[in-house]
C-alpha cells in the first residue's frame, strides 16, 4: 500500500532524527530531546506523532541541528516546491 503524504513527511522527520542521532554519536533519544532543550516525554511523543510537533520545537531541533553541522528539513522533506 503506498504512503500518504503525511505517512511520508512523518517517516522524514524520524529519519532527520536518527541521522542527528549518528552525528551526535548516540543511540538515545533523551540525549538529544536535552540538547535541543525539549522535554524527554515530549521529544519522545513528537518522534512518535511528528503531526504534534509545535513551532518552537522546531526551532530548536533546527538550532541543534546547525550545532551539529546539519541542516533540518522543516519542510518533512516536500522541499520548497511544497512552498
Amino acid at each position: 500500500m503506498k504512503k500518504s503524504r503525511w505517512q511520508l513527511a512523518d517517516d522524514n522527520f524520524r529519519e532527520q532524527i536518527d541521522l542527528l542521532m549518528v552525528r551526535m554519536h548516540t543511540k538515545n533519544k533523551a540525549d538529544v530531546a536535552d540538547a535541543a532543550g525539549i522535554k524527554r516525554n515530549s521529544f519522545y511523543n513528537r518522534y512518535e506523532h511528528p503531526r504534534t510537533l509545535r513551532v518552537f520545537e522546531m526551532r530548536l531541533l533546527s538550532i541543534l541541528f546547525e550545532k551539529h553541522g546539519m541542516v533540518f528539513d522543516q519542510t518533512m522533506g516536500e522541499g520548497a516546491a511544497a512552498a
